[in-house]
Order: C-alpha cells, then sequence, then structure tokens
C-alpha cells in the first residue's frame, strides 16, 4: 500500500473478453478501490487496538508511580477519582485517612502518596495497629528512654523519630490504645513525641497516613476512638471501592498480577482465556485485589501452557460446571466443555476465521465447522476480536 511499506491483501476480479483500453481503466479503478479498502483496514486495526493499548500501557494522566516504580493499575472512573484524590493530597503535609475493606489496596495507596509527595526522598514506615499487645505498639511507635521509669538499660528510638521528615503509615489505626491514641493526637497538633520513661518531649517532623476498615464514626460515638484524633485524621479521608463495585478493574488486575508471577516464575503465560475470565468477573471478590493477586499467583505456578484456565482457578471462584467437578458433569459433559473452551479460543485467535481456527487447532475445517455448529458458536462473534 501507498506510504504503507507493505501488503495488506489481495483483490481478485474476473473480467471476461474485456480489450486491453478497459482492462487499464478497470485496474486504474481496482487500484483506487484497494487503496480506499486498505486505509479503512489499517484505521479499523487502529480502532481495535487502541483500548487494549490503553488497557495495557499507563495512561497520559496516570499518576506520578510511587519510587518502588510499581504502576497503579486503575481503568474504573471510582479509582482514578482515588489516584486524583491522592495526587492533590500528595502536595501538603496534612494527615490522610485512607477508608476501605480489607486488601483493597490502601497500604500501596499510601505508598503512592509519599512516593509523589515532597518526603519521597525522606523514610516510609509503616506500623499496623492491631498486630502485636498495646504495650509492644507504643514503645514501637514512640521509643523508650533509658532509665529506672522504663526499666530500659538502653534508649531506644520509634517510629515517629526513625521516619524523620518522612511518613508514617498506621495500618488499622482503630486498634491503637487510648493513650496512644492521645500521643498520636499531640503528633499532629503538636510535633511531639514522649519516649516511655521520658521526661522531654521530642520535636518530629513526619505525616501520618493512617488506614481503616472499621467505621471510626461509629467507634468514636462508642467512645472507643478520640473525636479529636478522628476529626484530626479526617481532614483528607480517601474512600478506597471494593473490587466488586468496580468491576473495569478486575480483568487489568489479573493481568497484571499475572504478569508479575510470570516473570517470577519464568513462565511464558500469555494470557486468560474467555470463560477464565468470565469467572473473574462473576466472582464478589470478598478478599478483594489482595485475593485476586492470590488467585493469579496460584493461576500461574499451576498453569504450564501459556494460558490461565478455569481449571487453573481456585474452587471458590468454580461452579460445579466450570471446574468440571460437579457430580452432574458426565464425562462427556467434561469433554463437551473443554471442546468449546478450545474452540472460543482459536476462533478468538483467528479472529473468527474458521480456516485459521482449523490449522491452529490442527484439525480439518469440516470437523471445526461440525464443532462450531453443534455448540451453536457464532464465528461471527469473533470477527472484530478483542484480547481476552
Amino acid at each position: 500500500m501507498p506510504d504503507q511499506g507493505g501488503v495488506l491483501g489481495t483483490l481478485s476480479v474476473d473480467i471476461p473478453k474485456a480489450p486491453p483500453v478497459f482492462l487499464e481503466a478497470h485496474c486504474d479503478f481496482l487500484s483506487v478501490v484497494a487503496t480506499l479498502v486498505g486505509s479503512l483496514s489499517i484505521r479499523l486495526r487502529d480502532e481495535l487496538t487502541r483500548p487494549r493499548r490503553r488497557l495495557h500501557q499507563p495512561q497520559p494522566d496516570t499518576t506520578p508511580l510511587p519510587q518502588d516504580g510499581r504502576t497503579p493499575v486503575a481503568v474504573s472512573k471510582s479509582m482514578r477519582l482515588v489516584l486524583r484524590q491522592v495526587a492533590q493530597a500528595a502536595l501538603s503535609s496534612t494527615p490522610v485517612l485512607f477508608r476501605g475493606e480489607e486488601g483493597t489496596g490502601k497500604e500501596f495507596l499510601a505508598e503512592l502518596l509519599h512516593g509523589q509527595s515532597p518526603r519521597r526522598q525522606r523514610p516510609f514506615l509503616r506500623l499496623s495497629c492491631g498486630t502485636d499487645p498495646e504495650e509492644v505498639v507504643e514503645e514501637t511507635l514512640f521509643g523508650v528512654q533509658k532509665g529506672e521509669a522504663s526499666e530500659s538499660t538502653r534508649s531506644k528510638r520509634g517510629v515517629f523519630e526513625l521516619a524523620q521528615g518522612g511518613t508514617v503509615f498506621l495500618d488499622d489505626i482503630e486498634e491503637l490504645s487510648p493513650a496512644a491514641q492521645k500521643a498520636v493526637l499531640r503528633v499532629i497538633h503538636e510535633g511531639t513525641v514522649q519516649r516511655k520513661g521520658g521526661l522531654e518531649p521530642i520535636h518530629v517532623d513526619v505525616r501520618i497516613v493512617a488506614a481503616t476498615s472499621a467505621s471510626l464514626g461509629e467507634r468514636m460515638t462508642k467512645g472507643e476512638f478520640l473525636e479529636d484524633l478522628y476529626y484530626g485524621l479526617s481532614v483528607l479521608p480517601i474512600y478506597v471501592p471494593a473490587l466488586r463495585d468496580r468491576a473495569g478493574d478486575i480483568l487489568p488486575l489479573a493481568e497484571h498480577f499475572l504478569s508479575e508471577y510470570s516473570k517470577k516464575l519464568g513462565k511464558p503465560l500469555r494470557r486468560i482465556s474467555t470463560p477464565a475470565i468470565d469467572l473473574l468477573n462473576q466472582y464478589h471478590w470478598p478478599g478483594n485485589a489482595r485475593e485476586l493477586a492470590s488467585c493469579m499467583e496460584r493461576a500461574a505456578m499451576l498453569c504450564d501452557e501459556g494460558v490461565v484456565r478455569t481449571y487453573h482457578l481456585p474452587p471458590t471462584l468454580q461452579t460445579a460446571e466450570s471446574s468440571n467437578t460437579g457430580p452432574s458433569l458426565s464425562f462427556g459433559e467434561a469433554v463437551a466443555k473443554f471442546e468449546q473452551e478450545l474452540l472460543i479460543e482459536a476462533l478468538k485467535k483467528a479472529r473468527g476465521n474458521m480456516f485459521q481456527a482449523a490449522r491452529d487447532l490442527r484439525e480439518s475445517y469440516r470437523v471445526v465447522n461440525y464443532k462450531v455448529k453443534k455448540y451453536g458458536i457464532d464465528p461471527k462473534r469473533f470477527t472484530m476480536g478483542r484480547r481476552g
């Protein structure tokens, strides 16, 4: 094709007994038609691949990456809003509170915020407030002063001192003891901490980012969470939606995790099959992105054929029919199910071309045509093909 450096296809026309002058005119006409068809073909190809490129490459409006280079995956409007809020919050040193269910990625977003902030060259330290006894958490946060009051033989700096100039991320902040809540409030209002057993306040310059999956408002009304601390943290609240409420992110996240685990395991895992994608989209994901990551890690470990299929996914995602393990599924039904999946994948890859699908399956066109009709598969569904 002119200016394209290649041939896209051919046109074949039969003209019985035409004088040479007419043949030349017909050739000129066909040349024009071929150019128009070729231009349209290129435009359609670009239109079809553009959404795919948008899905698998960073978007123009994607916010800056954290320092470790991890890419935020956000296709849904709700998560793009979250990323915009993170970018806006990063410009100040005001405390930020991430709210959302377990596994939605609150810690990752806290790291992202730190990586975009002026404090990004300073430490980012995290502490889960509910993993250790209250006394241990308080000593870890605020430090210990050597002396009789603390019964400690040496002084120890706490997280707030160690993070000087940087960011402290407090996960499950609702688990803090009343004493620790007051001490965190002092950091917000006065910028000071006092070590256990210490007498003098120590100045700290840190930004506090907190996260919770609980309702701090309810805990505040019950007297379980300090009102002043609640409002101090809620200046910039950011709600992280559950994965089931942002279905548009499920497949991009799954492909992202699959790519990561594929690299770690050294396996050439290319894609996820259409039936497997259907299972991923139908599942309610109570564990959110964390559960999806675990799911794709399992699939990557089990898959040895380059394509993740339904039987590589955890049993929790699979119905009796999809897992081929239900008591009502006979051997013949299981074989038929597998045949349908192979046919659909081959037709998708061949963009609905039955001859190409037959070649890819190393089967005759007659057999493939018979099976397609038998299972009621419409090849035209795949003529505009998309990667699945």
